[in-house]
C-alpha cells in the first residue's frame, strides 16, 4: 500500500509541471503545441457543457460520482449538483446556494444515499442540511486495543440527518443551533470481542442538539482567497446514549498573487458515555488526510493544525501541496512522541462554469506508514 500512495504522490506533484510546460509559450515551446492545448481546454469545455443546464440564476451539473477511499474503497454513482442565487440582489456574491444529492455503490458493498444542501436564505439566514443513509463493510481500531493495521471489521447501517440553522446578528457573526439524530445498527461484529469491550457495540439512536457561534469573513464559501472562519459548537446528545461534544475550527486564508495559502486549527472534545462510532476522528478526508479511514485513529480528545498551498494549473484544473500534525488521546494534551504528523499534494477540477466548486483527488502519507488515498467533492476546509 505503501509503494501505491508514492507513485500516487509522485504522479500528482509531476503533473503540475508537465501542464506548466505545456502552457508555457516561449522558444522552448512551438506554436503547434500551444493550440493543441487550447484545443483539448475547448473540447472539454463542450463536454462540460453537455452535462451542465445554465440559467438566468442557477446551474445544473450532473455528472457520473465517482470516489475512492480506504474506508468505502472505490466509488461510483451519480450525482446532481443545483446551484443558484437568490432572486434579490445582495453584495454577498460569494455565497451561492448549493443542494447536491447522490447514489453510489462501492467496491468494498458500500450503498449510500446522500443529500446535502447550503442555503443562504439572505443576508441574515442560513441553512446548512445533509440527510443520508449507509450501509458500509466497516473497520474500527479501539484507542486501547492494539490491531495492528487491520481493525475489528463489522456491517454498518446508518440512517438519519444534521442540520444547522444559523442567524446573522451582523454581516459576518451568526448565532444559531444544531441538530442531529442518527440511528446505527451493527452486525458480523468477530466473535472474540464481548459486547462490553467496545462502548456502543449494539448501536441504537443518537439524537442531540445544541449552540452554533459562527464567525465568517471568507470571501467565498467553496474557494476563500481571504479571511478566516471562527466556529465554536456544541452537542449534547441524549436517548440512548448520553454525551456532549465541543468543537472549535478556525481558518485563516491568504492570497498570494494566484495561489492561496490555507491554514487550519481543528480542536473537538468529547465527554460522558460516547459510543465508539461518536468519538472524534483525527483522520479522513477533511481532517489528517495522511490517515485514509476516518476510524484509525480516534479518542475522547483530538487536535489538528493543517495548511496546503492552493494554485492554479490550467484550464479548470488546479493544485494543492498539504501538511499537518494532530494527535488523539482521552484528555486534551501535547505529547511531542503522540503527534502524528500527515503531508501530501492533490488536484483540483472546476465542475461549475462561474463558482470554484471542485472535485478533488488527494494522496497523502502520515507516521506510523499511514496512507490516505481520497477523490470528494469540495475542499477539505
Amino acid at each position: 500500500m505503501m509503494y501505491k500512495a508514492l507513485v500516487a504522490l509522485f504522479l500528482l506533484l509531476s503533473l503540475p509541471i508537465v501542464i506548466v510546460f505545456s502552457q508555457e509559450d516561449s522558444t522552448h515551446i512551438n506554436l503547434e503545441r500551444s493550440k493543441t492545448v487550447n484545443g483539448l481546454a475547448d473540447i472539454g469545455e463542450r463536454l462540460m457543457d453537455r452535462l451542465t443546464w445554465k440559467g438566468q440564476r442557477h446551474v445544473w451539473v450532473i455528472y457520473p460520482a465517482g470516489g475512492y477511499s480506504p474506508r468505502t474503497g472505490l466509488e461510483f454513482g451519480i450525482m446532481p449538483v443545483l446551484s443558484w442565487r437568490n432572486r434579490e440582489k445582495t453584495s454577498d456574491e460569494g455565497r451561492p446556494n448549493t443542494f447536491s444529492t447522490s447514489l453510489q455503490l462501492s467496491s468494498k458493498r458500500m450503498f449510500e444515499v446522500r443529500t446535502e444542501v447550503e442555503w443562504f436564505i439572505n443576508q441574515k439566514w442560513q441553512l446548512r442540511s445533509k440527510f443520508d443513509y449507509l450501509k458500509i463493510n466497516d473497520q474500527f481500531w479501539h484507542p486501547s486495543f492494539n490491531h495492528g493495521k487491520k481493525g475489528l471489521e463489522y456491517e454498518s447501517n446508518r440512517l438519519g440527518f444534521a442540520s444547522e440553522f444559523l442567524y446573522g446578528v451582523s454581516k459576518q457573526w451568526f448565532v444559531g443551533t444544531s441538530v442531529q439524530v442518527f440511528n446505527y445498527e451493527f452486525k458480523n461484529w468477530p466473535q472474540v470481542i464481548e459486547p462490553f469491550d467496545i462502548y456502543g457495540q449494539n448501536g441504537g439512536l443518537v439524537a442531540g442538539f445544541g449552540p452554533v457561534l459562527l464567525i465568517d469573513e471568507r470571501d467565498h464559501v467553496y474557494y476563500p482567497r481571504s479571511g478566516f472562519l471562527l466556529k465554536f459548537g456544541a452537542i449534547f446528545s441524549s436517548i440512548d446514549y448520553d454525551f456532549s461534544n465541543y468543537l472549535i475550527d478556525l481558518r485563516h486564508y491568504k492570497a498570494i498573487r494566484q495561489s492561496v495559502v490555507a491554514t487550519q486549527f481543528v480542536f473537538e472534545q468529547s465527554t460522558g458515555d460516547v459510543p465508539f462510532f461518536m468519538l472524534p476522528k483525527l483522520g479522513g478526508k477533511d481532517r489528517l488526510r495522511g490517515i485514509g479511514h476516518s476510524q484509525r485513529i480516534v479518542d475522547k480528545s483530538i487536535w489538528l493544525l493543517q495548511s496546503e498551498l492552493r494554485f492554479p494549473l490550467w484550464w479548470r484544473f488546479g493544485g494543492v501541496a498539504f501538511a499537518g500534525m494532530g494527535q488523539a488521546s482521552e484528555h486534551f494534551s501535547v505529547n511531542r512522541s503522540s503527534i502524528i504528523y500527515s503531508g501530501g499534494a492533490g488536484l483540483r477540477f472546476r465542475i461549475l462554469p462561474d463558482d470554484p466548486l471542485n472535485i478533488r483527488v488527494d494522496a497523502a502519507l502520515a507516521s506510523g506508514g499511514l496512507t490516505g488515498f481520497f477523490i470528494t467533492l469540495k475542499e477539505a476546509f
